[in-house]
């Protein structure tokens, strides 16, 4: 079932600012900061990433993973010496997922290519399908978008914990080691009762923004929680 304890936060509050220089106020630092002691997770509203922009990436998604051969697909699966690009047999807590990802991570120089020595990262190659431009085109401007959106919050969360507001920058610039997951969880017809799209599980690394498809809910956190989308 749905909670309607879940936390919400608006991004206007520190994503309207004039300068990046400003400090997001202290009602949204406090409203972060209480969910995350409690929750560990909230809702963001008014996020500033375009709503057309968002729908076209969505489309791109769905037509990589349910359009695309499956021959093609296996062209960019991942490797024991890289972890980047499609996979369908992942575990989780040592049972297989009822899903298809595919990884890629954002590259410290965008004009250069992917597997170019100024951007090697221990954490793998970026694998894009052939013939699809666009897939690959999106991810990257939305691989910025998210970027931007978690530096702003990075200010909240760094003033919350009592720091000054750029004072975690550093760990993250100027080459983030920021993956990017895009996932599809197939129905299953005859899948056991115990079987999920991905088992309970925690993320690694500093900070998860997830977008969730408004029309397949199925996010659930802390004890089975349902997270209803938001429209905004």
């Amino acid at each position: 079932m749905s909670h309607a304890g879940v936390p919400v936060v608006d991004a206007s509050q520190f994503l309207n600012q004039s300068s990046d220089n400003a400090t997001p106020p202290q009602t949204v630092v406090a409203q972060v900061v209480a969910a995350l002691e409690t929750w560990g997770f909230f809702q963001l509203i008014n996020h500033g990433v375009d709503q057309d922009f968002l729908s076209r990436h969505l489309e791109a998604t769905k037509r990589f993973f349910l359009s695309t051969p499956q021959h093609v697909k296996q062209m960019v699966e991942r490797r024991r010496d890289n972890p980047l690009g499609y996979y369908d047999r992942e575990l989780t807590k040592q049972k297989l997922d009822i899903k298809q990802v595919f990884d890629f991570r954002v590259i410290a120089h965008s004009d250069l290519p992917d597997d170019h020595p100024a951007n090697y990262d221990p954490s793998g190659v970026n694998q894009w399908p052939q013939g699809d431009d666009d897939f690959r085109q999106l991810n990257e401007q939305f691989a910025k978008e998210l970027a931007r959106l978690s530096f702003k919050l990075l200010k909240v969360i760094a003033l919350g914990l009592g720091l000054q507001q750029h004072a975690l920058h550093h760990l993250f610039q100027p080459n983030p080691s920021s993956r990017l997951r895009l996932n599809t969880y197939p129905v299953a017809q005859h899948a056991a009762a115990d079987s999920f799209g991905v088992s309970h599980h925690k993320d690694s690394g500093f900070l998860t923004v997830l977008l969730q498809d408004e029309q397949l809910p199925g996010l659930q956190v802390s004890v089975c929680v349902f997270i209803t989308p938001l429209s905004t």
